[in-house]
């Protein structure tokens, strides 16, 4: 197909490049060199100038399919995710002294941002003839994976810590899948689930970092974050956005931004998952210097300093979230009202609040806003 043709996976730190295909282990040029490396998905450039500047229906978050890695039509998986409201949040907006719009990811059909994660991935399971799907859960993301499993009738399986929620748990099983509560050491766990995708033919709905399976198609369907806000803003970009960064879910939305060609300019980042453009007046794509938040340097203005003044610390930072970088201002991104806005790459808290071991901190509640 012509379509699949124009596509290709590349590699972020040597590279190579391959015909779009299943390589869910990272840049095979990269392993055999004895080091570990993603891969993106490449598209033409006339493709992403024509596409971020055409009518939409508003339909989906398949609106955009020509810039996402799913070119066969018939096997494109969709609950209806996407064109989520962006709404204003006036209290922050009048205390801070800007505008601040949020952009309400709650209204997806299972109810989070992973539910654009899994319409493409498992679409491109189908694409590539999977028929079995897993992926590690701490409880959104394998309730939304279960479901579009369900909807594309692929056997799914959800590996979960011992504390995730049980109405997670029972959220999946109520959408057919096959829930593993395992505890033990990660390592273990994630030798063996890479055998299942190794030998036994399971697709994995991961992050896009090999440890040691990956996934270079489901994150994809975060850009469409970007391209939504781009089209509810009028064609115009915020001076910030405000995003969780610990599940680098951030790193899709970034390569939105800096898709554009015509209006990009160099970039420099720390890693691949970690990159934003520091502002800018154009399309997706338009982008200055890229800085990462491990300089120091903080793009949040007026709206950092006034989390500050209300005892929400934008400055602490779990460990998970050190690579991520930072650049936009204004414009804030929830998962959960309140509760997964995020400054500058960082974790945003509330000071008091106990953190669970080995989680990054969490915002304060809907008051938060």
């Amino acid at each position: 197909m012509a379509e699949t043709a124009s596509l290709e996976l590349a590699c972020d730190t040597c590279g190579s490049r391959w015909p779009l295909q299943p390589l869910l282990f990272g840049c095979p040029a990269c392993a055999e060199a004895g080091c570990t490396s993603s891969l993106h998905v490449r598209y033409p450039a006339s493709r992403i100038i024509a596409e971020t500047t055409r009518a939409v229906s508003h339909t989906s978050q398949w609106d955009f399919a020509p810039l996402l890695p799913v070119p066969e039509p018939t096997v494109r998986t969709t609950l209806g995710e996407g064109w989520t409201p962006l709404v204003q949040a006036e209290r922050l907006a009048a205390e801070a002294d800007a505008r601040v719009l949020v952009k309400l990811e709650t209204c997806n059909p299972i109810g989070a941002f992973k539910d654009r994660l899994n319409a493409v991935s498992v679409s491109a399971a189908r694409q590539f003839g999977y028929q079995r799907v897993l992926c590690t859960t701490t409880g959104n993301h394998g309730v939304s994976l279960a479901a579009y499993a369900a909807v594309a009738r692929l056997d799914c399986l959800v590996v979960c810590q011992p504390d995730v929620e049980p109405i997670a748990v029972q959220q999946m099983r109520l959408h057919g899948a096959r829930v593993a509560v395992i505890g033990g050491p990660p390592a273990g766990v994630r030798s063996y689930l890479a055998r299942l995708v190794r030998d036994e033919g399971y697709w994995p709905s991961v992050r896009n970092h090999p440890r040691p399976y990956a996934n270079p198609f489901g994150l994809e369907g975060y850009k469409t974050i970007a391209y939504e806000i781009w089209l509810q803003l009028e064609c115009r970009i915020p001076d910030a956005v405000f995003v969780p960064a610990g599940g680098r879910g951030l790193s899709g939305r970034h390569r939105a931004w800096l898709s554009r060609p015509d209006r990009s300019q160099s970039c420099r980042c720390d890693t691949a998952a970690g990159r934003l453009p520091a502002g800018g007046g154009g399309a997706p794509g338009s982008g200055e210097e890229c800085r990462s938040y491990v300089s120091g340097t903080c793009f949040g203005g007026d709206v950092c300093r006034h989390l500050g003044a209300r005892g929400i610390d934008w400055r602490s930072c779990a460990p998970s979230t050190r690579r991520h970088g930072s650049g936009y201002r204004g414009f804030g991104g929830a998962d959960h009202p309140g509760r997964s806005a995020t400054g500058c790459g960082r974790s945003v808290r509330r000071t008091g609040v106990r953190r669970r071991r080995g989680r990054p901190p969490r915002a304060g509640g809907a008051g938060s806003y």
